[in-house]
């Protein structure tokens, strides 16, 4: 598709790593039943700046200090000290754009509500390390799309400045379906054989309609290129991600503490005790599966409470690095990996 002007699209916009762009109605794509109004150009640098790899300066949004100098030892054994060639945020390798394309693809095409990729390219004569870098270019069904994470961001902004309950209550509320819908989707994700990598809330819109979308497949991963042992671990993982963002969303900008007290007081749902955590629960497994592993063993598994038990575990002592993990290690991945199990003997390696 090629676009002519600025005055040929509907808007222009960018947001962190991409470019947006509305499409006019004799433009717009459809697919089956699907129409698609905006293409997204992902990944370029911050605030949509094209990859510029030999003069990009760092800016506020950097998670990391890029380095701006090099040492290197020549052939007579001297330090040399040489400017670094530094890589901007956001930019991706072509092999990433593609791995995108194909697990995005995947996940369209089985009807993951996401959108739809159309194709991959990589920017002309620009490489990091050897490697070229790339794009992937994503149909979307609409410009009007809202991150979740950021609508959740705004309640809390209102709660805090105004103290208002009401928006508390309404704030609760929406995070508690937002839980059960994006566990949902995460939960057809893999049974497709499909790990997403980074499920959290930041990574799931809601549009205009109030349709939920999912994003960013950039470390996604199949079942049929990995072992039964990763995809077990990549299944866990994801789950965990989205539980504890869905709890971090709520008391983001506030001490915890006091968000606990405001709930207790208002007799609100706790999100230190379940809420979320029930909520994700629900959502992610399905009747069949509950039914299958027993709704009594999930309840006891993964409940909050051991839940993030398990995970001080896993940061404090490091104790699972460098193995692989197992049932024995606690009962919220027993349930899990007897899930996982019966997906990968479904869409796994054969």
């Amino acid at each position: 598709m090629a676009v002519s002007s600025r005055e040929s699209l509907g808007g222009v916009s960018s947001e962190g790593r991409s470019y947006y762009f509305g499409l006019k109605r004799s433009d717009y794509l459809r697919y089956e039943k699907k129409t698609f109004t905006a293409i997204k150009i992902k990944s370029v640098t911050d605030n949509g700046a094209p990859p510029i790899m030999e003069s990009y300066v760092a800016s506020a949004q950097d998670r990391v200090i890029q380095p701006t100098h090099r040492f290197n030892i020549d052939s007579a054994g001297r330090i040399r000290i040489t400017p670094a060639r530094q890589h901007p945020r956001g930019t991706e390798y072509l092999s990433d754009a593609i791995n995108e394309y194909t697990v995005m693809g995947k996940a369209f095409w089985g009807e993951i509500p996401t959108g739809y990729p159309v194709g991959i390219g990589s920017f002309t004569g620009l490489s990091f390390m050897g490697e070229p870098v790339g794009f992937t270019v994503i149909a979307l069904e609409t410009l009007e799309e809202t991150r979740i994470s950021l609508i959740l961001e705004k309640n809390n902004d209102d709660i805090l400045r105004a103290g208002s309950i009401e928006k508390f209550r309404t704030a609760f509320d929406f995070l508690n379906s937002m839980a059960k819908s994006s566990a949902r989707i995460l939960r057809d994700m893999h049974n497709q054989g499909i790990i997403h990598s980074n499920p959290y809330l930041y990574n799931y819109g809601r549009s205009s309609s109030g349709r939920i979308y999912v994003h960013d497949f950039s470390d996604g991963k199949l079942a049929g290129d990995i072992s039964r042992d990763e995809f077990r671990v990549r299944v866990f993982n994801d789950f965990r991600h989205l539980y504890f963002s869905t709890f971090n969303s709520m008391v983001q900008g506030a001490d915890p503490e006091q968000v606990e007290l405001i709930m207790r007081s208002f007799k609100l749902p706790s999100p230190i005790e379940n809420a979320f955590g029930v909520e994700s629960t629900d959502g992610y497994f399905s009747k069949n599966a509950a039914r299958r592993i027993g709704e009594d063993k999930i309840r006891s598994a993964i409940s909050l409470k051991n839940f993030m038990g398990f995970i001080l575990n896993f940061w404090n002592e490091q104790n699972l690095v460098g193995r692989v993990l197992s049932p024995a290690d606690h009962p919220s991945i027993e349930v899990l990996f007897e899930f996982a199990n019966s997906i990968y003997d479904r869409v796994g390696r054969r």
